[in-house]
């Protein structure tokens, strides 16, 4: 077989002119460099079967993903239709929880904030009416236990929400997955 008869077959079996121009090219290239048009028609010939069976191969494979994932989409398409006047109100109250934690842990800062200002107040009232330091002390370490404990409930609601946001996140996006597989 020649260039000739190679370049008809080829143009035979597919449509593709820029195959076909990377053939032509390849072949002239060839033989430029000095080899027999003959050998160069056989190893193209060998290229060609060898890259046909691997084209079939992954297109069955393409095919039989693409049929899969089209599957999927249908089932999960349906299952959003039906699911949707449960999953909506339940994505609503999650939504006011989240922001219920949030808003409570702002409360206990801000209760926070109150018994550190009452410390001052009352450490001045103690001192201005009793004068008795004992009594002073004892009132400023109630008033920071009391303030340690509302800071960190306070930083336990904010973690727990913003732990929250990040969980809904992932599981409506998909953002931050790792090692997910597909099927």
């Amino acid at each position: 077989m020649n260039k000739e008869q190679f370049m008809k077959q080829l143009k035979i079996e597919n449509t593709d002119p820029d195959l076909i121009a990377y053939y032509d090219e390849l072949i002239s290239d060839m033989i430029e460099q000095g080899e027999s048009e003959e050998s160069i028609i056989i190893g193209l010939n060998q290229k060609k079967v060898i890259n046909n069976y691997i084209y079939i191969k992954n297109k069955e494979k393409l095919d039989k993903e693409s049929k899969g994932n089209a599957t999927k989409a249908v089932w999960i398409v349906i299952l959003l239709l039906f699911s949707s006047p449960v999953l909506f109100p339940l994505g609503i109250v999650l939504v006011v929880l989240l922001i219920t934690f949030f808003i409570v842990g702002l409360a206990l800062l801000g209760s926070a904030l109150a018994v550190l200002i009452s410390v001052f107040y009352s450490t001045i009232t103690l001192i201005a009416q009793q004068g008795s330091i004992g009594l002073v002390l004892l009132s400023i370490g109630a008033h920071l236990v009391a303030l340690s404990i509302l800071v960190i409930l306070g930083t336990l609601f904010i973690k727990g929400f913003s732990e929250g946001i990040k969980k809904i996140i992932v599981k409506l996006f998909g953002i931050g997955r790792k090692g997910r597989k597909e099927a």
